[in-house]
């Protein structure tokens, strides 16, 4: 009777390569189901001498990791995207308008003072502590959005809004992190106005 001889494959390069990407798919699809969430409340859309405008409060709740991170000189920046839709009855709704009101958040570590800057105004403004920092970052006040003369009369159409850390803004080396770990991404839920 023949025996069969079978060697082991000499390959540890690809068994190595199959560990990562399991390990990468099993660290991947809980984060991305489970990312914190930031609350939106008050909001209120509203029109002044023909432009929309809107008014919010944002509940800004930094995980441990995110705020080691901002004591550590990493800044935070913040989107809010506000999307104007046309909705269409028989096709694709259309995106007539894209605004994102963006805010970075900082440590100074030699002054021990927060900073809040509008990166579309520049405007910058300073405190003590990282709460009166927060409640003033989430504090939005008449924002223009949309001019009324820019819709159809006849037109049926909505704005939404949502709030999340933009991850592509963090230093390369905790890029990976914001991606890939439920600390890392914090997000809102979108909220959606019929314009009238």
């Amino acid at each position: 009777m023949t025996k069969l001889h079978t060697r082991p494959v000499k390959t540890p390069w690809l068994a190595a390569l199959l560990m990562f990407c399991v390990g990468i798919i099993n660290l991947s699809v809980p984060a991305l189901a489970a990312g914190q969430k930031l609350l939106i409340h008050n909001a209120n859309i509203f029109m002044v001498g023909g432009v929309y405008h809107l008014d919010a409060d944002v509940e800004y709740a930094l995980t441990r990791p995110l705020v080691e991170a901002l004591i550590n000189g990493v800044g935070l920046t913040f989107d809010m995207q506000i999307e104007v839709i046309k909705v269409n009855e028989w096709w694709l709704n259309t995106e007539l308008a894209t605004i994102t009101q963006r805010n970075r958040l900082a440590f100074h570590a030699l002054s021990r003072q927060f900073v809040v800057e509008n990166l579309n105004t520049n405007v910058l403004e300073t405190f003590p502590d990282l709460t009166s920092a927060l409640r003033y970052q989430g504090r939005v006040q008449n924002l223009p959005i949309l001019d009324v003369s820019l819709l159809d009369e006849d037109g049926d159409y909505r704005i939404r809004v949502r709030v999340d850390l933009a991850r592509d803004e963090l230093p390369l080396p905790l890029r990976a992190r914001g991606y890939f770990s439920n600390a890392w991404q914090l997000s809102s839920d979108w909220r959606i106005w019929e314009l009238r």
